[in-house]
């Protein structure tokens, strides 16, 4: 199977909490970064810089000593000053980028991913010199990043954590089409992102999250995950063997039985623990204009990409107060309370007695919404119960071209035919490669993986909003039509009355303003 190109990704998370291989952690010429970077790693002490720094012959160098096991931070000096020439930040980051490619080149990357990831912020625009000039900085970053994506051959993420930048650079990028960003999707492909896009921006679109999605941040799937803990509760290979033919509930009780000193579940909030950077999936999904999600995932990473990318979330059942408007329903459990995970048959057969109301939540948005299935294998007894109850209760209605109408859509690694027929009169079916033989099945696995996050990368561009519409410092991106428009709005907050603010309607349009940028303390646009 040939190797896709290299993709420039587009990020609304925490750099730091981001899964990749390496990440530019900016500094200045003393090569100390501010503290907030190292917040993940409190040993850090800032180390001596290589030969050539102070005469800027060399700006990147791996930082020493950073946990293994955590993606691999590279102080760069992009601090600059203002009125710095633009392609003096463009520089540095090209220079991590070429030397990390180079450092982790011939090397698997990290967690089999089917590239090396590297991730970097907009450089030089958060306490560097061209806060003020963000618009050139993305202008001239996305192509440099785009060359070093063909070069290296590696993805790049490009992150930012507020909604102006963030929104600015997926604008700069989907004009850039000289670039041709989205060269991995075929028509077809293309034509169902833009479909899940829509349902996304009118508010139809919900998430289901399997466990596929967490893979990518290092944690297993469940057969993976009996067999680890298969091994953990000392069972011999030819118990192993055997435990296989057995149905993976069962499967679980018997290693229950066999843990020593430590509950199932216990075992299991060990196991998932560890992990504490979210996968690029978890941050695509996040930052998508969704506000219910279900998932049959024990951990937290979605929560923690949600709250990354500056959407609160509540988990239910067990915050079900309306502080804030996303919340995550965790069919399964939470690690958060071991008590409540579902691991064996007598859980799962107690499943319908003790959480009907939250199999009622998820049968309501499958009959009210349109549900997006990632990472999730249909495979579930619990869903299939859920998902009857609906097939009875709401017989599908021919829409005006004489179709049913579907209750969602599965995003599948890889296509298989039967599976798809199984589910063909509820679910759209989208794969990202074709079914191949099973000598082949895990380099395919791994290419869809890919293939996916890119995918969702394309769904998460089509719905982005302008909320760099009327902040100043990206100015330099708006098209002729967007640069009308912020100059009206610009004329209508400098020439409102003091007493419009008063009337009941204007907090409405207050968080419109402050949506696309506005500043409200100088009644204009951000500076």
């Amino acid at each position: 199977m040939a190797s896709m190109a290299g993709h420039v990704f587009v990020v609304k998370s925490d750099l730091r909490k981001l899964s990749c291989d390496a990440w530019l952690m900016p500094c200045g010429p003393d090569a100390r970064p501010e503290p907030g970077w190292t917040v993940e790693n409190p040993a850090f002490e800032p180390p001596p810089p290589p030969p050539g720094w102070d005469r800027e012959e060399r700006r990147a160098f791996r930082v020493p000593g950073w946990p293994a096991d955590s993606p691999a931070p590279w102080l760069v000096n992009v601090g600059g000053h203002e009125g710095q020439a633009i392609g003096w930040y463009v520089r540095g980051a090209a220079e991590f980028l070429e030397r990390a490619a180079s450092a982790l080149r011939g090397r698997p990357a990290r967690l089999a991913r089917a590239k090396t990831l590297l991730a970097l912020p907009i450089v030089g625009t958060g306490g560097g010199g061209a806060k003020r000039a963000a618009g050139e900085v993305v202008r001239e970053l996305l192509p440099a990043l785009h060359q070093a994506t063909v070069t290296h051959d590696v993805d790049v993420a490009l992150v930012a954590q507020e909604e102006a930048p963030f929104t600015a650079a997926q604008a700069e990028r989907s004009r850039a089409t000289h670039l041709d960003p989205w060269r991995e999707l075929d028509e077809r492909r293309e034509r169902e992102a833009v479909r899940l896009a829509d349902h996304a921006a009118r508010g139809r679109l919900v998430l289901f999250i399997g466990g596929g999605v967490s893979r990518g941040a290092g944690l297993p799937l469940w057969d993976e995950m009996l067999e680890h803990l298969a091994m953990g509760a000392g069972m011999p290979d030819d118990e192993r063997q055997a435990l296989a033919e057995l149905d993976p509930v069962d499967r679980a009780r018997v290693i229950e039985k066999r843990l020593k000193g430590q509950s199932l579940a216990d075992a299991v909030v060990e196991m998932f623990r560890h992990v504490r950077h979210h996968a690029i999936s978890h941050a695509l999904l996040a930052a998508l204009p969704v506000e219910e999600i279900v998932t049959t995932n024990y951990d937290l990473l979605f929560e923690q990409a949600s709250n990354a990318a500056g959407v609160p979330v509540r988990i239910l059942p067990r915050q079900p107060g309306p502080e804030e408007r996303r919340w995550v329903l965790k069919m399964h459990g939470s690690i958060e309370h071991p008590e409540d995970l579902v691991l064996t048959r007598e859980d799962y057969l107690r499943y319908e007695e003790q959480r009907a109301a939250l199999s009622g939540i998820v049968q309501a948005l499958l009959i009210t919404r349109h549900m997006l299935f990632v990472g999730f294998a249909l495979r579930d007894e619990n869903f299939h119960r859920i998902a009857d109850a609906v097939r009875r209760a709401v017989r599908a209605q021919p829409d005006a071209t004489g179709r049913s109408d579907k209750f969602g859509t599965v995003l599948a690694l890889l296509d298989n035919p039967l599976h798809q027929e199984l589910w063909e009169e509820d679910l759209y079916w989208t794969a990202m490669e074709p079914l191949v033989p099973e000598a082949e099945r895990e380099m395919a696995e791994t290419e869809a993986a890919r293939r996916l996050e890119i995918f969702l990368d394309r769904v998460l561009a089509k719905t982005s909003s302008a909320g760099h519409l009327l902040h100043q410092s990206y100015g330099t991106l708006l098209s002729d039509p967007e640069r009308s428009l912020a100059r009206a709005l610009a004329k209508f907050t400098e020439e409102l009355p003091e007493d419009a603010t008063r009337a009941p309607a204007w907090e409405r349009v207050k968080q419109l303003l402050i949506s696309l940028g506005w500043d409200e303390r100088a009644r204009m646009p951000l500076t």
